[in-house]
């Protein structure tokens, strides 16, 4: 009787498994544009790319290169378009896809310039992005599809870059304000972060931005700003068409799409301008034995390196910070320390994911002794308070 009963269950689970396979067809093809007009940048840029159907292939890479945005993020470039955006009086510009070297680096994205043609270069194409004024963007493909779209530009002066600023994440908080402005939907604030830029929409003229912010998006919830780095924070005045793309999503249980504003095709052509912008270079308190600054005494890497430990109650905690390197800019350094035991990644810049090197090794009375991965040892003494 048991065989039977198992041999009963076998047949039952078989039947109830056995269903027909079908290969689900490629997708129909469609153009994706991505492109946010901006009056204070110099360089106007229109990226294009196939909507991912199956019919071809992406090989991503990593780290991202914002020389190839499409192909390094995983994309399909579109190719050989042509791509005109018309200005308010009639005037208008064919911006020219960027392919600096031989091969497909850069393919997919447009560019043009923020300017009156410069008589020096007159093969360089230009057109002037103003606020309060409108543009239309008109997509044609090398087999004859066209998408269209239009943006109105919010109506208020661009600002000047800003200065480098300190910035305490334990004791300060950023108290953003700024004026009303003419053709916005929202407003839109944005904080960079190593691991992923924090971003908000608000309605009101003013947000008050905690030190110890933390990024809810992120499934880790990590701190927004982190001690040791760079980090830009902006308000800017968007358009609806920027608005309703980026606070939408795809929703695969509801059937709800992306809100889009092009004709013929994905994606968005929108614009906003800066209102406010900080940069900050944070720091915290230091209350950490091992905080602090750090020379090189012997092997090779970088000369100096300043670290901040965060989650001191713990045998385990997140480290940061940044080091010294041939340009002005402060490179971050991210790390983890398990007792004395420390791993640190020392970044090219300001993400996570762009590591230089990594150090693996030991605190050890006021010296941190460890190797670089794949290089040779290097040991740094504590100095002072960075």
């Amino acid at each position: 009787m048991p065989r039977l009963i198992a041999c009963a269950v076998v047949l039952l689970v078989a039947s109830g498994c056995r269903s027909d396979e079908t290969p689900v067809g490629p997708g129909r093809e469609q153009i994706v544009v991505h492109s946010v007009l901006d009056p204070g940048r110099f360089e106007q840029r229109v990226l294009l790319e196939r909507l991912l159907t199956g019919r071809a292939g992406n090989t991503a890479r990593i780290p991202f290169d914002s020389l190839d945005p499409i192909a390094s993020h995983g994309g399909v470039p579109l190719t050989e378009a042509t791509v005109v955006i018309y200005g308010p009086s009639g005037d208008s510009v064919i911006a020219i896809e960027r392919d600096v070297e031989s091969g497909a680096r850069g393919t997919g994205m447009y560019e043009f310039g923020n300017s009156v043609p410069d008589p020096a270069f007159p093969g360089d194409p230009a057109l002037e992005i103003a606020g309060g004024r409108t543009y239309r963007l008109r997509v044609t493909t090398a087999d004859g599809r066209v998408l269209t779209a239009s943006t109105t530009v919010p109506d208020a002066p661009s600002i000047p870059s800003a200065a480098v600023d300190a910035f305490n994440r334990d004791r300060q908080s950023l108290f953003l304000f700024w004026n009303a402005t003419r053709n916005t939907a929202r407003y839109l604030i944005t904080a960079s972060s190593p691991r992923g830029a924090f971003s908000i929409f608000v309605d009101s003229v003013e947000f008050l931005v905690s030190g110890r912010l933390k990024n809810t998006s992120l499934e880790s919830q990590a701190d927004v700003f982190v001690p040791g780095f760079t980090q830009d924070v902006t308000v800017a005045a968007v358009d609806a068409n920027y608005h309703d793309y980026y606070r939408s999503e795809n929703d695969p249980f509801t059937g709800r799409g992306l809100l889009v504003h092009v004709v013929g095709g994905l994606g968005v052509f929108g614009s906003l301008v800066k209102l406010r912008e900080l940069r900050l270079r944070v720091t915290a308190d230091i209350d950490h034995r091992l905080e602090g600054r750090y020379s090189r005494e012997s092997g090779s890497g970088p000369s100096v390196i300043d670290l901040y430990v965060a989650g001191a109650g713990g045998a385990r905690a997140e480290l940061s910070g940044n080091y010294r390197s041939s340009g002005s800019e402060l490179p971050g350094v991210l790390g983890t320390l398990n007792g004395d035991s420390v791993v640190l990644a020392l970044l090219r810049g300001q993400r996570a994911r762009d590591t230089a090197l990594v150090i693996e090794g030991r605190f050890d009375s006021g010296f941190l002794r460890g190797r670089i991965r794949g290089g040779g040892d290097v040991v740094y003494r504590l100095l002072e308070l960075p």
